[in-house]
């Protein structure tokens, strides 16, 4: 059945917004329902190796002093920085923010005896593409997670929104299921990454169930030629 935000989540008001809308939505489930927290403390310290509290309070768009601005922060009760997320669905990475978030986090735990993490949500389909820009970025090997040399003190992990959503469903409470499903809708309503492949000609020929599919399908390759194949405006060239 389809949810309300999953409804709302297929006009362009919501898809020129819908990351913000994904990780302002995120943020609201973890900072309503404890339970949540906790599940989501609980998958983060398996998949970063690491010790993540069930209470940290979690802020979407906090500032840094550099003026960096990672999209969710979780901090301690003294208002810490722990994690740092940086979510995507289809938009362009900037290794450089996540230097700056990475950098900053060693920068506030340094002494402490804490550790942070710097997470990258990306869809599923995303997820190999992430884990190539922060290896680049830091200079790492292997699947991680990582410690990059120059901040001991942070872990760097890329994981999925299919995770996230898999950790929060183990969630029982009842209320907090309802609206977990409302998130889900409309994050896979706005996650260009995730189509259904055409079973055969038959549906081609029915394209126009499927438009949005196709418009998704454009979106991405454009994107892929513009960025990664420099592909430059057509001329008209002399005969």
């Amino acid at each position: 059945m389809e949810t309300l935000l999953g409804h709302l989540a297929k006009f362009g008001s919501f898809l020129n917004q819908g990351e913000v809308l994904c990780t302002g939505g995120l943020a609201y489930l973890l900072k309503n329902y404890a339970e949540a927290r906790s599940e989501l403390a609980s998958e983060l310290a398996a998949r970063a190796g690491i010790k993540v509290s069930d209470d940290l309070s979690w802020v979407a768009e906090a500032r840094q002093d550099d003026t960096g601005r990672p999209d969710l922060e979780a901090r301690t009760s003294d208002k810490t920085p722990i994690i740092k997320v940086e979510a995507k669905l289809d938009a362009l990475f900037n290794a450089t923010q996540f230097r700056s978030y990475v950098s900053d986090l060693q920068t506030r735990l340094q002494g402490q005896q804490l550790e942070g993490l710097l997470l990258v949500l990306v869809p599923r389909a995303r997820t190999n593409n992430a884990t190539g820009v922060v290896k680049g970025e830091f200079g790492l090997d292997g699947a991680g997670p990582w410690r990059a040399r120059d901040y001991p003190d942070v872990a760097i992990a890329v994981i999925s929104w299919d995770d996230v959503l898999t950790a929060l469903g183990r969630v029982q409470h009842q209320g907090f299921r309802a609206e977990l499903a409302q998130f889900e809708g409309m994050y896979r309503e706005l996650s260009s990454y995730e189509i259904w492949p055409l079973a055969g000609p038959e549906e081609l020929v029915k394209w126009r169930d499927r438009e949005r599919d196709f418009v998704k399908l454009v979106d991405q390759v454009t994107k892929r030629l513009t960025t990664q194949h420099g592909l430059y405006p057509m001329a008209i060239e002399p005969i």
